[in-house]
């Protein structure tokens, strides 16, 4: 309990002394204000609890109590075995007071675990627990030497040996399993098959987490998809089966990966590639260049044609039968190529085409230009041409639940809705640019929000306008699922909340810029986020405004699968043990009771997720830790991943979470086993996320790549796995001269036999 007369008294600091001599945890609770300038470290290292007359007592009360209760069933041995180490001691060592039975495999249980505590055992602990195993063994050699003497003497010889032949066997594997993943990470930049083929032979001799780390190390480059192009990517494509990879590239070339013989084709273009794509089957590859040509290859029979298209080409497309290729270039022109007939049919599209596609069935061909105002549909059946003109640059689009209208809001103050169905248009005029865009779920409203601070809404059924004026430019726009509700946040710093029944509007005050704004799934609550870090709810019912702290610097929201917890992750100003200083915070709002529950975590939260049950959340922080907050016991598992953790994950069954750091590593951790396996991205990770299946695990980092693993690294029994990677090595194995260079001192062996 720290006070001034505390901090001061020599038997408070006498008593801390004892306390640190014999490992106990210290856990600071302010009782009035004390300055930490001074203080022993053992007092400012850890974070101060607050129980002063002003503080929030029920929060302090509650911190108290979490931090006396974590760990505490560790602690309570540490203080048990503390107390009988004493005992003994106090009693000159007499050996009536040792361990043994129970109470000595459960302290070496205890102990085994040291290292995943803070409290460490103290030199008497361990001195005691020596001296209770060797009373111990004594004990086991007295109970053998009853059978009879001379069978004794051979028995207890015979059974010596072999627990010492059995633990020296045991220990060497592991020391050399140790050193083989070492030599197998060292050769990773050189060598890939040399390192698969050493990590396979450390985990062979012992399952330590060094073997595991690098296998998975060494497997990523047979058991992920990442590929490297050499040169700016331009496009990519895949064909429909996944099995083949093609790129484009700014030197003019074109690269085919094949995922299943691991097999690179390199083909010449000519000139820089701006579009690509690859038919249905995955057997013609085609490529648009800058020169103004379109090279197709046929991967069956190895030959090229090529197709002048007289300016740089753009975009390219292939008909799902794959005997159409479209392409579009820079002169606003659409050439249909085709490959039976080899004629060619031109469209005109007006201005610079940016993309071009097919609908399901070939029938019709859309472009879409860059002079952000036509989209023109070409039916092949009927020979006819529709054209949408929006006239002026896109900077929103919403479609309806079912797809049939498309809505679009423009710089030039325009709103377009384009009914797939009747292909018909109707054009609204908002009168300054469309900053935000929104339909009903049915698509009968849309409402649209623009700079000049007005709301528009239009009714499809009945033809009808309504104009809402909010006052300042708007930036975020929401209709609730019925579209009786509007919700419009603007650059003033309030939302507008419009009932389109009842006529009325209501407005409440965020007090800074709005960015965006939401409905909860039964329009009950209204959500919006704003520049300084705020979110404000407002329930409609009570006409409750709920504030989620207003100091919290957000850096990450995350919604349970079922939609009733919102859990939000940043940063906060707090009192640190130093002064001021930046801690993390989660706050987690229940929308059922709207009641909060605040998580303090040591360090900047940068990331959470919650599990597919909704019953753990996952948080990452900048001091490189990631905090499995379980909502139902309130309990927290920590791991540590080493560097600022930037996205988390759970796998769809929730065994496993996934995290992506600042050092390039997906860390995947094992919440079972609670063992982790490291996997090399090579660039900051910024994203991390698990197929629905949770078959594959795919990262994305700053440096553009994206790294699908499979599951198989860290799912499949070892046997198995063994064998897929053997199989990738082609029962290549090391040769005599890698294998004395890298593994001495040991007889040569097939690692892949």
């Amino acid at each position: 309990m720290l006070s001034p007369a505390s901090v001061t008294s020599e038997e408070c600091e006498k008593e801390l002394e004892i306390a640190l001599e014999a490992h106990k945890r210290i856990i600071p609770v302010v009782f009035k204000n004390v300055e930490p300038d001074g203080l022993p470290e053992a007092l400012t290292t850890p974070n101060w609890i607050f129980l002063r007359d002003a503080d929030d007592r029920g929060r302090g009360l509650d911190s108290l109590v979490h931090a006396l209760d974590d760990d505490l069933a560790w602690r309570d041995l540490h203080t048990r075995l503390a107390g009988r180490a004493t005992e003994w001691l106090t009693a000159g060592r007499d050996t009536s007071f040792l361990l043994r039975g129970t109470d000595l495999r459960q302290a070496e249980d205890w102990n085994a675990e040291r290292a995943r505590h803070s409290e460490q055992p103290t030199e008497a602990q361990d001195e005691y627990l020596r001296a209770s195993r060797k009373a111990a063994s004594r004990r086991q050699r007295r109970l053998l030497g009853a059978v009879g003497l001379a069978l004794a003497v051979s028995l207890v010889l015979s059974v010596v040996a072999l627990i010492q032949r059995s633990d020296a066997r045991a220990e060497a594997n592991r020391s050399q399993s140790i050193a083989m993943a070492e030599e197998s990470t060292g050769d990773l930049s050189s060598n890939i098959p040399l390192a698969l083929l050493l990590s396979v032979g450390a985990r062979e001799r012992a399952d330590t987490s060094q073997a595991v780390t690098a296998m998975a190390e060494a497997s990523t480059e047979p058991l992920a998809s990442v590929t490297s192009d050499g040169s700016a990517v331009t496009g990519v494509a895949f064909s429909p089966k996944g099995s083949i990879v093609a790129s484009g590239d700014e030197d003019q070339q074109v690269v085919l990966y094949d995922r299943t013989t691991k097999t690179t084709t390199t083909l010449d273009d000519g000139s820089a590639v701006n579009g690509i794509a690859l038919s249905r089957d995955g057997s013609i590859v085609a490529s648009g260049d800058q020169g103004g040509q379109v090279l197709l290859y046929d991967r069956t029979t190895k030959t090229t044609t090529t197709l002048d298209d007289d300016s740089p080409v753009t975009s390219v497309a292939f008909s799902p039968d794959g005997s159409i290729v479209a392409s579009g270039n820079e002169d606003g022109q659409v050439d249909l190529y085709d490959r039976t007939t080899e004629t060619t049919t031109t469209l005109y599209d007006g201005s610079v085409v940016s993309s071009v596609a097919f609908s399901p069935d070939g029938s019709i061909v859309a472009s879409g230009d860059r002079g952000g105002a036509q989209v023109v549909f070409y039916d092949r059946t009927t020979k006819t041409t529709t054209t949408l003109d929006d006239g002026s640059a896109v900077n929103g689009i919403a479609l309806s639940r079912d797809g049939s209208i498309v809505a679009s809001g423009d710089q030039g103050g325009q709103v377009l809705l384009y009914d797939r169905t009747t292909k018909t248009t109707t054009t609204l005029d908002d009168g300054s640019a469309v900053n935000g865009i929104a339909l009903s779920r049915d698509g009968s409203i849309v409402a649209s929000g623009d700079q000049g601070g007005q709301v528009l809404l239009y009714d499809r059924t009945t033809k009808t306008t309504t104009t809402l004026d909010d006052g300042s430019a708007v930036n975020g726009i929401a209709l609730s699922r019925d579209g009786s509700i509007v919700a419009s946040g603007d650059q003033g710093g309030q939302v507008l909340l419009y009932d389109r029944t009842t006529k009325t509007t209501s407005t409440l005050d965020d007090d800074s810029v709005v960015t965006s704004v939401a409905f909860s799934p039964d329009g009950s609550i209204v959500a919006s986020g704003d520049q300084d870090g705020q979110v404000v709810l407002y329930d409609r019912m009570s006409e409750k405004i709920t504030k989620l702290d207003e100091n919290l610097y957000l850096f990450s929201v995350a919604q349970d699968p079922r939609g009733s917890i919102l859990a939000i992750g940043g940063e906060t100003l707090a009192i640190t043990g130093n002064g001021y200083g930046w801690i993390g915070q989660v706050i987690l709002y229940d929308m059922t009771t709207r009641s909060t529950t605040t998580l303090h975590i040591n360090s900047p939260v940068y990331s959470v997720a919650f599990s597919r049950d909704g019953s753990t959340l996952a948080i990452g922080n900048e001091a490189g830790q990631v905090a499995l907050y379980n909502l139902r016991d309130k309990t927290t598992t920590t791991f540590d991943d080493g560097s600022a953790v930037r996205s988390v994950a759970f796998s769809p069954d929730g065994a496993n979470v996934a995290s992506g750091d600042d050092d390039g590593q997906v860390l995947l951790y094992n919440r079972a086993t609670k063992t982790t396996i490291a996997l090399d991205d090579g660039s900051v990770v910024t994203s991390v996320a698990f197929s629905p299946d949770g078959s594959i695990l795919a990262s994305g980092d700053v440096g553009g790549q994206v790294v699908i693993d499979d599951s198989i690294l860290w799912s499949a029994p070892f046997p198995r796995l063994k064998q897929r990677l053997c199989d990738e090595l082609g029962g290549t194995n090391m040769t005599q001269t890698e294998w004395a260079a890298n593994v001495p001192d040991q007889p040569y062996q097939k690692v892949c036999s």
